[in-house]
């Protein structure tokens, strides 16, 4: 039986310079309803977002890369998406400083 479950979050999770999975909806897809990043290293900053089959932004495709200012918060635009079942959103900061990313989404499961 097909399910929505609204106000979903993944919150607090911190971008570095590795790959960092921000989303990966495993039963259905997930559509980010809201995303808010902060730069917390009080410098300059810059991540990718990606989205990917798998953990790895290597196998995935760029969707934004995004600069910050010190202590600076944004909402990006470009993180309003639907994740597929199975795919990952992943955050990496190139340059090896810490953004904190909370988002929050609805879960769609079955035939939904």
């Amino acid at each position: 039986m097909p399910s929505i479950k609204t106000n979903q979050a993944a919150n607090g999770i911190v971008i570095g310079s590795g790959d960092t999975t921000l989303l990966n909806p495993t039963a259905g897809r997930g559509a980010v309803t809201f995303a808010s990043l902060h730069e917390q290293t009080g410098a300059t900053e810059t991540i990718e977002l990606f989205i990917s089959p798998d953990a790895t932004s290597a196998a995935g495709e760029r969707l934004d890369t995004i600069i910050f200012a010190a202590d600076e918060t944004l909402q990006p635009a470009s993180m309003l998406l639907t994740v597929p079942s199975g795919f990952f959103l992943i955050g990496k900061a190139t340059t090896g400083g810490l953004v904190e990313s909370n988002i929050s989404f609805t879960q769609y499961s079955g035939s939904s």
